[in-house]
């Protein structure tokens, strides 16, 4: 199952777009298979996904990938 949040995503586009020098909210784009997290250590951003999908999944010490779930725009 996909998550999704559009109502969020729009919310946070309208304060983006308010900005004065787009200091607080920046936009950033990613490619496909780049990580954006890694386990165990800690993030410092809050990330919205704009457009397309991303997997969440954790690794065990045996190299075995677990998929906790899909999100989607606004998640």
């Amino acid at each position: 199952m996909l998550k999704t949040n559009e109502t969020f995503l729009s919310y946070l586009s309208a304060h983006y777009e308010s900005q004065n020098r787009k200091e607080n909210i920046i936009i950033k784009k990613c490619g496909k298979g780049e990580r954006l997290l890694s386990q165990n250590k800690a993030s410092t951003k809050v990330m919205l996904i704009v457009e397309g999908i991303t997997k969440c999944y954790f690794t065990e010490d045996n190299d075995k990938e677990y998929i906790i779930e899909f999100l989607g725009k606004g998640e």
